[in-house]
């Protein structure tokens, strides 16, 4: 009985995989498509994870590889590594100047030896690249479990954002790495050895429907040494002598050559270049007027930053918003110098959610940006603002931020948390927006303190890692759409003549400058006091400060991912408890 039983199931096994893997299909893992089956119904049943997933996993398909036979053609020879880039050219004479001002001169490829950034890779090679990241840091188009889209007003945009989270590197720090994938169905003989690598970084763009813009670095085929200590190396560093610019998006695949020298490409992935240096950022830190108030001791009676009651007259929770007219967007030469790619960078402590035109920019937070001793390092993050530049370029679009507190203006709290030993300042924001244009020119638009930002208390009345958060939905629907451009209203008013916050709900001012006298040598002292870790004999004596908000420290990009949603749990049962509460 079990040998027939076997037999069966071997059997209907074999009809299985018949009816549903095609013939060619590039893969052939029963257990993978079992699963995805599983997902087919689980998505029909309203679950709507299988989609979520495969954009996590395969970040728009770049492990599925198309199996159709392509003509198959070596690359012109360019050299390996660096060497690459001695045979820049420029574009033409108009873009060559415009290029060489901002130090990214770009070189001419044949379009034949590159794919454009919306086919599947390509290629019949044995061997696939995969799981492309820069610096460690891979694009997320989807979380796994991201929640549906929230309501929008009806002003929002009609673009959305391309990922959830998009790597952003340092101009000085860009290495690549990938994984390989062997191809199902090829000889061992074939995938046994790489003899060539290639990579190819080129401009995001709004033009040629996605197809990327002009070519940054070409890596040419590089070969990879049989040798002992050869094979293809686990980094490849940025290859040419000027780096990538600050703002710019850009777009880089892999080509593989197996051991019949036949080709393989990735798909094409995608990171951007942020801040490297305090000159790079021209937005400022920015918060609320009353709220850095509290941190003054000529206008405030209290003067510890702990204090329960000077706390409560920050809440609740202020929102900041910008308009970046569309004449900061365009180019004096629009014809022959487009808008290539816009990239918001931005961070905001204690936590921070951003919107353009309405528009969440990502399913993560409320917990952007990680946990740091912001007195020293505060990570920030990047977001691809170009579908929207391409819905409206030539209208006006407005920048939301949504802030929370985070580690960085909880409730004050005592016991064995010690939050004392945290810096304390107002809720604050700094963001600006880099445009590129074709010709590989960057602009800074929208950076706090150079632009009109506004500031408002909101619907968010806490937000705390101790306490939860708490919605005002009364002030939401009032408020709805105020970061999109019909809503916004012009001000000139720096402050709200208010001694009760409540009363500055969606009332719009000026932000002003976050400031502080508070060194980080006094910072780290200060702790150091209060962890017990210095004797108060050995302390160095410091003036006393007027304005004694914590300092706040370098900015530097997202070093891992933003927490995101991985899985949506729905609940068994759901009880009314009454008065609003339900369990």
């Amino acid at each position: 009985i079990n040998v027939g039983i076997i037999f069966l199931h071997a059997v209907g096994i074999v009809l299985w995989q018949n009816s549903h893997v095609k013939k060619n299909a590039g893969f052939a893992d029963i257990a993978e498509l079992i699963s995805s089956t599983k997902d087919a119904y689980i998505n029909g049943a309203g679950f709507g994870t299988a989609k979520r997933r495969a954009a996590y996993i395969g970040d728009d398909d770049d492990d599925k590889v198309s199996m159709e036979a392509v003509n198959y053609r070596p690359p012109k020879s360019g050299g390996s590594g660096a060497g690459a880039a001695a045979k820049d050219t420029a574009t033409s004479g108009g873009e060559q100047e415009a290029a060489a001002a901002s130090g990214n001169v770009f070189h001419m490829i044949d379009e034949d030896d590159i794919s454009l950034p919306n086919d599947d890779g390509g290629g019949v090679g044995s061997i696939i690249p995969v799981d492309l990241t820069v610096n460690f840091l891979k694009r997320i188009q989807r979380a796994p479990g991201a929640p549906p889209e929230p309501p929008v007003a009806p002003s929002a945009s009609a673009a959305r954002p391309p990922e959830d989270f998009l790597p952003v590197v340092t101009p000085s720090e860009v290495t690549f790495r990938w994984a390989h994938r062997t191809r199902t169905g090829s000889r061992f003989e074939q995938y046994s050895a790489i003899k060539a690598y290639r990579i190819v970084v080129r401009l995001a763009s709004t033009s040629s429907d996605g197809g990327g813009g002009a070519i940054v670095w070409d890596s040419g085929m590089v070969p990879v040494s049989d040798e002992e200590g050869g094979g293809v190396p686990d980094s490849v560093d940025w290859g040419r002598d000027v780096p990538p610019a600050v703002g710019q998006i850009l777009l880089w695949k892999v080509q593989i050559w197996d051991g019949d020298d036949l080709k393989s490409s990735s798909t094409w992935s995608k990171f951007a270049v942020g801040p490297e240096s305090e000159n790079d950022w021209k937005g400022k830190w920015i918060a609320h007027p009353s709220d850095m108030d509290t941190f003054d001791r000529d206008k405030s009676a209290k003067s510890d930053p702990h204090d329960c009651t000077v706390w409560k007259r920050r809440r609740p929770l202020p929102l900041f918003r910008a308009k970046i007219s569309s004449k900061d967007w365009r180019n004096d030469d629009e014809a022959n110098d487009p808008v290539a790619s816009a990239l918001l960078v931005i961070s905001g402590l204690g936590s921070f959610r951003a919107s353009f035109d309405g528009v969440p920019l990502s399913t993560s937070g409320p917990i952007d940006p990680p946990f740091t001793d912001y007195s020293k390092r505060v990570m920030y993050r990047g977001f691809d603002l170009t579908p929207f530049v391409a819905e409206s370029a030539s209208q006006d679009h407005v920048v939301g931020v949504t802030l929370g507190s985070g580690w960085w203006d909880h409730r004050p709290v005592s016991g064995m948390a010690k939050p004392k030993l945290l810096p304390r300042g107002p809720a604050t924001v700094i963001a600006q927006v880099v445009v590129t244009y074709a010709s590989g020119r960057t602009r800074i638009v929208g950076g706090t303190g150079m632009n009109d930002w506004q500031t408002a208390r909101g619907h968010i009345r806490e937000s705390d890692l101790f306490t939860g958060e708490m919605v005002d939905l009364g002030v939401l629907g009032d408020m709805e759409g105020w970061d999109t451009p019909p809503m916004w209203k012009e001000s000139t008013a720096t402050s709200t003549g208010e001694t009760d916050p409540y009363n500055e709900i969606n009332k719009w001012v000026g932000a002003t400058n976050y400031v502080t006298e508070v060194t980080l040598e006094e910072r780290m002292q200060e702790m150091a006091l209060k962890s017990q870790a210095m004797e108060r004999s050995d302390a160095k004596k410091f003036p006393s400060r007027r304005k004694f908000a914590a300092p706040i420290g370098k900015l530097v990009p997202h070093s891992i991912p933003p927490v995101m949603a991985m899985e949506r749990i729905a609940a068994d049962e759901i009880h009314d408890l009454g008065g609003g509460r339900w369990l």
